[in-house]
């Protein structure tokens, strides 16, 4: 005890000489200290460390700059791509958007004009046959008038589909393109004045009346006297006799039809040999009496083919009856205002 004493005045004799020196030791190796009179080694005291951040291995600072760089360039460049992306879009849209303006405009300015707005001449052309002037461009509007075989008339220029716009008196006027000419055609012999029309005694036939002609006419009756037509057509000029037969008695029975077309340039040659006969028409029943009427009178008129509303009749195939021809993209192509007529 006496010897724990003695060495513990000699630390705290030590400890004060330390502490009037006025400053402390710190040894750089491990001291000894007595806490509660328990022997404990401190570690030695070492200099303060700064934290460093960790750096990945291989890649270092100016590595990783270039990299955000390109990623932020590549943004940019997508970005750039959907802002043109939009903008061609957008202008498509408004392309668009003008074509179907300037299609409505063009179909009101259309309609104005068959309205009866003031029409002007862009040229003239010549009447190859009686031409019916119909106040629409289609096969079933209204006929206001006929235009004489060999007419002079002005065009406004205006076509649609098979049809052309005509002035007459200051009128606009639809017509039958195929039957206008630049050039004046040829006179015609006049018929006799003494010529006289027999209508025969049923004038329509009966029968069925079903739009696409099936079927036959009910009662064929006469086909016709042979007398000249006084209906004002000179369409038999070049016609073959048998082709003027069916003219004569097409004209005598059905009074009404007063334009025909007969001989005429065409890639087929039944027109240019006189062997075909086109009967214009105003409405469709009238056209179906007419061509039902010719089918059942075949034998009797020299008849091979008949062709109405795209149905088609040829002796050759007679037992088929009416079939079906394919769309030739045209109301007159069509045989939609006509009824066309082939003869032996």
């Amino acid at each position: 005890m006496r010897k724990y004493k003695a060495k513990r005045g000699a630390s705290a004799s030590w400890g004060t000489r330390v502490a009037k020196a006025g400053r402390i030791v710190v040894p750089a190796v491990a001291a000894m200290t007595l806490v509660g009179g328990i022997s404990m080694t401190l570690p030695a005291m070492s200099q303060p460390v700064t934290a460093e951040p960790a750096a990945l291995p291989g890649i270092d600072l100016a590595q990783r700059e270039q990299r955000a760089n390109r990623s932020a360039e590549r943004q940019a460049r997508i970005d750039d791509l959907a802002k043109k992306a939009d903008s061609a879009l957008a202008k498509r849209a408004e392309e668009a958007r003008k074509a179907a303006e300037k299609a409505k405009k063009g179909q009101k300015n259309q309609k104005t004009a068959l309205d009866g707005v003031q029409l002007q001449a862009a040229g003239f052309r010549y009447a190859t046959a009686n031409l019916n002037l119909r106040t629409a461009p289609n096969p079933s509007a209204k006929v206001a008038d006929v235009l004489d075989e060999g007419s002079k008339v002005d065009i406004t220029g205006g076509k649609v589909g098979d049809f052309t716009q005509v002035l007459v008196k200051g009128a606009g006027y639809w017509v039958s393109s195929q039957y206008l000419s630049q050039t004046k055609p040829e006179p015609k012999p006049a018929t006799s004045p003494d010529a006289k029309s027999s209508s025969g005694s049923d004038g329509s036939d009966s029968g069925s009346s079903d739009s696409n002609g099936s079927g036959s006419s009910g009662n064929a009756g006469s086909s016709g006297s042979g007398a000249a037509c006084t209906s004002g057509s000179k369409v038999e000029s070049g016609l073959v006799p048998n082709a003027i037969k069916v003219h004569r008695a097409v004209c005598q029975r059905f009074p009404q039809i007063s334009s025909f077309g007969g001989v005429r340039p065409d890639s087929l040659p039944e027109h240019p040999s006189g062997r075909a006969l086109d009967a214009m028409i105003a409405n469709n029943a009238t056209g179906w009496q007419i061509a039902r009427w010719v089918r059942a009178n075949a034998s009797s008129l020299g008849v091979t083919q008949v062709i109405y509303d795209r149905k088609i009749w040829t002796t050759q195939r007679s037992s088929e009856g009416w079939r079906s021809m394919s769309d030739r993209g045209g109301v007159t192509a069509n045989h939609e205002d006509h009824v066309h007529i082939t003869v032996s």
